[in-house]
């Protein structure tokens, strides 16, 4: 039943804001595993009694890019398989498993988790859960109690325009100087430029320069990253606006949750560890609304987002025993 569940997953394409694709394909996994479905106005999918105890939580959206679904010498191939098809099928097949001996969970196959969240952002609003499991890639022998804060920095750089045969200065010049200025990244603080729009005339310098930076810091920043954004650029004018913020999120080794995942895979014969995740995940959204809560996924989280994801059934199966 897992190499069934993943490959349609696996074959419905479903980027961040076209989970609807996925309508027909849940609905028959649903009916196959016996699990109750409600889909909810983000096209967030619930599988089970959302009111349950346990909730496994992952999500149904992947990355542009599709990849054709194949199977290689026990690896399967395909959008998603990693982040995060490959744990939501495990969680799938764990649930139904668990409510035919009597004990209710919930899947939350959210949507939106690659982009805005609106998925994990529909269900604070509605739900308070008391033990959840993110469906992470974070392979099988690593439980993750830590995932660094997030936040989308657009900074615009405003100065004069001038002809490009006898301009006095360049923004263009400044914008670049100011990139490389940036601090290096630790896992403190990591300030990644990711994009740069300005006029694309030959003979004019630009007036005007848009700079996409993502911030991600943990939960021992302590400073100020707005001002470090500034202060590493030079223009006339320059201004940082904040769109879209995120806090980091860490749970203690000794709360339910990671600790009876650790001694799961411990019994299962592997050797667990705790470990922090450098990038964000719905986990930083909805630990405020949990009793306990960690990560928890097969995958290598390495093959996230790439055109070489792949999991295999061997990883699915022990991540299904563990959930």
């Amino acid at each position: 039943m897992l190499k069934q569940v993943v490959l349609k997953l696996l074959d419905c394409y479903t980027p961040s804001h076209k989970e609807e694709n996925a309508k027909e394909t849940v609905e028959g996994i649903a009916k196959a595993l016996g699990l109750k479905l409600t889909q909810t106005s983000s096209h967030s999918y619930y599988f089970g009694e959302p009111s349950s105890d346990i909730a496994f939580v992952s999500h149904i959206d992947t990355v542009e890019g599709f990849i054709p679904v194949t199977e290689e010498r026990g690896w399967i191939y395909g959008r998603g398989a990693v982040d995060a098809k490959g744990p939501l099928t495990s969680m799938l097949v764990a649930a139904s498993i668990l409510s035919k001996e009597g004990i209710p969970v919930c899947v939350f196959a959210l949507s939106c988790e690659e982009e805005d969240s609106e998925g994990a952002q529909e269900l604070l609003q509605s739900l308070k859960l008391k033990y959840a499991i993110v469906g992470e890639p974070t392979g099988v022998d690593r439980v993750v109690i830590e995932y660094r804060g997030s936040a989308k920095i657009v900074l615009t750089l405003k100065g004069k325009k001038e002809h490009a045969a006898s301009a006095s200065e360049n923004l263009l010049l400044n914008a670049a100087q100011g990139i490389l200025n940036l601090p290096p990244s630790s896992y403190e603080l990591s300030l990644t430029p990711v994009s740069l729009e300005c006029e694309t005339a030959w003979n004019v310098t630009p007036s005007e320069i848009k700079i996409r930076i993502g911030a991600r810091f943990s939960k021992n920043y302590t400073g100020d990253f707005v001002k470090q954004v500034l202060d590493a650029f030079n223009a006339p004018e320059k201004r940082v606006t904040v769109l879209e913020k995120t806090q980091p999120v860490f749970v203690e080794p000794t709360s339910i949750v990671p600790r009876t995942l650790v001694r799961v895979i411990q019994q299962l014969g592997k050797k667990p560890a705790f470990a922090k995740k450098h990038g964000t995940s719905d986990m930083n959204l909805l630990a405020p609304i949990c009793t306990s809560i960690a990560a928890y996924g097969p995958g290598d989280p390495r093959l996230a987002h790439t055109d070489e994801e792949r999991v295999s059934v061997e990883e699915l199966l022990f991540a299904t025993k563990v959930y």
